[in-house]
């Protein structure tokens, strides 16, 4: 029973964080059950103010989890946040089941594939495909997470994604973040296994050369009074035209749970999407910029004309998204494109598994 539960859990650890970070840890209680901790401190970017971004990367590992015991034959019943411990997550139970559960035994063959893949889409993916990922959703959830997915693409959305782009190069603490976790080569990805391979970014290897100058803040400062910021803006914003649809991901509420659900939606649509042979592209930081903007400390993390290019630019989505008394947690775009240059690395088990004393004896 004990290796089903590592197996469990090894689905868990595949699943997305920002920057791959990967702020999980689990602790195996005894052979049904085991619990979930978020790591504050692996992420100390903007991004993840109040744990925002790490909540949603937690909310994926337990929809692994669940797609996973499920193709497994197991049930798995989640009690989220069981202690006062404000990091302990989850604590969750496995037990065999008799039930059928067809769609995430599908889905879970796709969990080890699904990655970011930032190439340009082919445009305008079709209405049968979109009521396909939209239906991922279906299943009974105990979350109010829903999933919207706009058809075709304009250039108020992609205009608006961009924003992240520019903010990336033009503010110190996200400037630093970026490069914080940028790994230049595979000897490079291999020391560190968090942390975004350069090569999923998929950019032109003069760009590549350009962003080891750019690593650096004195120059990248000097550079943003001729406005370069905005031309790499600009750039992104030619990618993201070519999509073939943009979706979000709507809340009721902005608390833990709310996100931990968010998460959840991510990663189930996301595996569809793998599953359909799409690819996928998580622009999850705009959202949570936008978010963080309208929060009560919001001049402790941006200048003025930042916050009033985040309100714009969350003006401008929810009109196009037709959001009305939702939160948007989440964005990304899907559709039909060649396959990625290069993945990034996952953690190795031992490192995500930590035993109870009375488990080693």
């Amino acid at each position: 029973m004990e290796k089903i539960v590592e197996k469990i859990i090894e689905f868990g650890a595949y699943a997305p964080s920002g920057e791959n970070v990967q702020p999980w840890r689990v602790v195996i209680n005894n052979p049904y059950e085991f619990l979930l901790y978020n790591l504050p401190d692996v992420d100390s970017s903007i991004y993840n103010t109040n744990q925002t971004g790490s909540h949603i990367a937690l909310g994926a590992f337990l929809e692994n989890i669940l797609i996973g015991a499920h193709s497994l034959g197991y049930e798995v019943e989640i009690r989220m946040f069981p202690s006062s411990d404000k990091n302990h997550i989850a604590s969750v139970y496995i037990k065999k089941s008799d039930l059928n559960y067809d769609e995430d035994s599908h889905l879970a063959k796709y969990i080890k594939s699904r990655c970011t893949n930032r190439k340009p889409q082919e445009k305008d993916l079709s209405s049968m495909k979109i009521n396909q990922l939209e239906s991922a959703l279906k299943p009974a959830r105990d979350n109010e997470a829903n999933l919207q997915i706009r058809l075709s693409t304009t250039k108020e959305i992609a205009q608006a994604f961009s924003l992240n782009d520019q903010l990336t190069f033009s503010k110190r603490e996200l400037h630093k973040f970026f490069f914080d976790h940028l790994r230049w080569s595979q000897k490079d990805v291999e020391k560190h296994v968090t942390g975004m391979y350069i090569k999923t970014l998929e950019l032109p290897l003069p760009i590549q050369k350009l962003l080891k100058i750019l690593k650096y803040w004195r120059i990248m400062n000097g550079l943003n009074k001729i406005g370069i910021s905005k031309q790499i803006a600009g750039e992104a914003c030619k990618l993201y035209e070519n999509s073939g649809a943009f979706g979000a991901i709507l809340t009721s509420g902005d608390s833990p749970k709310d996100f931990i659900d968010a998460g959840r939606v991510l990663e189930r649509v996301w595996i569809k999407a793998t599953s359909m042979g799409l690819n996928f592209h998580p622009l999850g930081g705009i959202a949570l910029l936008m978010y963080l903007a309208e929060t009560p400390n919001k001049k402790l993390l941006f200048s003025d004309n930042e916050i009033a290019l985040l309100n714009s630019a969350r003006e401008s989505l929810s009109n196009l998204f037709n959001v009305t008394n939702k939160k948007i947690l989440f964005f990304f775009r899907v559709g039909k494109g060649a396959t990625p240059s290069a993945y990034s690395p996952k953690s190795r088990l031992k490192d995500t598994i930590h035993l109870t004393s009375h488990l080693h004896e």
